[in-house]
């Protein structure tokens, strides 16, 4: 049975499939519009720990010393306590997999001596990968005023992160380990790895302000989909909506 393009995504506030390839806009509702994005800010931060590791400012097995100020970030964490200390890599595992917001905060001090500093990088590179609708004001997308993105803009970064074999095979595990004083198992947020097998990733997010959002990246056949989904009312209604849509796309081909 065919699906209808006007019957998908109807409680998102705003949605957006791209075929990766040929960057081929497939649908879209409100891609322009700017709102709150959750987690999803994490796309950038771990690009910009990409970027780090790329010109040698970090390595993977690089420690990651914890500071106090780090320990209170609030929301989604893995409850660091100050002076813990993480290799860079499973920094990166905490943030892709769990979502974990300290460990974003942990990384952006790391990286640029101040969150602040990291912020205005953040910012830098939105202006410098064209994302016109997007303000960052923190690392790991707590609400904030001016703290903003569109789905457009984050299926730009989105479709820069699954380029990355990094990001690729992280993304797509149910589960992983850190070392955080002790071996410890972490969850991946994206429920959608257990209930769609063409899917790999990416990242979730979610506050009140912003409603439940998705980053997601699928394949099938050779044909690469990314979309992107932001506001939806709930958890379920996200991941239907989704699937509904990566489905779509790969039946356009």
């Amino acid at each position: 049975m065919s699906i209808n393009p006007n019957d998908l995504v109807m409680n998102a506030k705003s949605a957006i499939l791209i075929e990766c390839k040929s960057r081929e806009v497939l649908f879209e509702k409100n891609v322009h519009i700017r709102y709150p994005m959750a987690s999803l800010t994490k796309l950038m931060t771990l690009l910009l720990i990409l970027r780090e590791i790329d010109n040698g400012g970090l390595n993977w097995s690089e420690p990651v010393r914890v500071t106090e100020r780090a320990t209170q970030t609030r929301g989604s964490r893995l409850y660091l306590k100050a002076g813990d200390v993480l290799s860079v890599e499973d920094m990166f595992k905490a943030i892709l997999i769990s979502s974990a917001n300290d460990a974003a905060e942990a990384m952006a001090e790391h990286i640029c001596g101040s969150t602040k500093m990291f912020v205005r990088k953040m910012n830098k590179y939105a202006k410098k990968y064209k994302l016109r609708n997007t303000h960052y004001m923190n690392p790991h997308g707590l609400p904030r005023k001016n703290h903003f993105s569109t789905a457009f803009d984050v299926a730009q970064l989105a479709i820069r992160l699954v380029s990355r074999q990094e990001i690729l095979t992280y993304s797509h595990r149910k589960h992983d380990y850190i070392y955080q004083g002790e071996i410890k198992k972490i969850y991946n947020t994206n429920q959608l790895l257990t209930r769609m097998v063409e899917v790999d990733g990416l990242k979730t997010g979610y506050t009140p302000q912003a409603g439940y959002c998705l980053a997601a990246s699928a394949r099938k056949n050779g044909i690469h989909l990314v979309a992107v989904i932001l506001g939806e009312p709930s958890m379920e209604k996200r991941d239907e909506e989704m699937m509904e849509l990566l489905n779509y796309g790969f039946a356009l081909f």
